[in-house]
């Protein structure tokens, strides 16, 4: 009889490593789903405190202005000299005169890295189309001049923006204001992020979710809802008719 031994091999069977290899792919069908959840939850909170500390920055500025302009004829956002038309006749609803300013009107603050786009909404005619009217058209020859629309006034909003809330440079926001009133609010980390937080109704949604269930379709981002013709109306169906009316 031979004096050598034979020593058995250490190691994993085929079939051993096809059961590791299952539970391990069972564990990661759970554990995805989970984490992917987790993670949504995590940025959708982050935006939401986001749009809060904004709204709250925008109301404290808007808040200051009033104060500011109690005495003052021509406001900032209900003016106080007469609007005019094409042909520079004063405009003229329920037979007083429409002065200059965002009268019976609402505007968008639109901002980009710390850059600031302002639209206006206002029915400055009269016929109560709700159409509305752009700084563009014939009923603003002159006006908003005292507005946010000047660059004098909105860039020193935005400077007092920058004191109030230090992530606004690095911040896409949309702010719906009202009068004095701030409405609304929506915030993301990046232009075109689907993950965006609002105030004062949180969203517990992606973006593309949200603008679906107040029927906008294709706005997956705040540049996708801000680049639609409609985005006035689009913005106040979303995010300001839920937490107004």
């Amino acid at each position: 009889m031979s004096g050598k031994k034979f020593t058995r091999q250490k190691g994993f069977t085929l079939i051993e490593l096809i059961v590791v290899v299952g539970i391990i792919g069972v564990l990661l069908t759970v554990a995805i789903p989970t984490i992917s959840s987790y993670l949504q939850r995590s940025r959708l909170k982050s935006s939401n405190a986001n749009a809060r500390l904004i709204f709250n920055s925008i109301q404290t500025i808007c808040q200051e202005l009033e104060f500011a302009e109690r005495n003052d004829p021509v406001t900032t956002f209900y003016g106080g000299e007469p609007l005019l038309d094409g042909s520079g006749n004063p405009v003229t609803k329920n037979g007083a005169e429409v002065s200059v300013g965002i009268t019976d009107g609402s505007l968008l603050i639109y901002s980009i890295n710390g850059t600031a786009t302002v639209t206006v909404w206002q029915n400055a005619d009269g016929d109560a189309d709700n159409i509305p009217d752009t700084p563009e058209s014939a009923t603003f020859n002159t006006a908003l001049a005292d507005t946010l629309n000047d660059d004098t006034t909105r860039s020193s909003f935005m400077n007092r923006m920058e004191r109030l809330f230090a992530s606004q440079n690095d911040t896409t926001w949309v702010a719906y204001i009202n009068g004095f009133q701030v409405q609304a609010v929506i915030c993301s980390d990046a232009d075109n992020n689907r993950y965006v937080g609002a105030c004062p109704i949180s969203t517990t949604e992606t973006f593309d979710d949200v603008t679906d269930s107040a029927g906008i379709t294709e706005a997956n981002s705040i540049h996708q809802l801000m680049s639609d013709a409609n985005f006035f109306t689009n913005f106040r169906n979303a995010f300001v008719v839920p937490a107004w009316d």
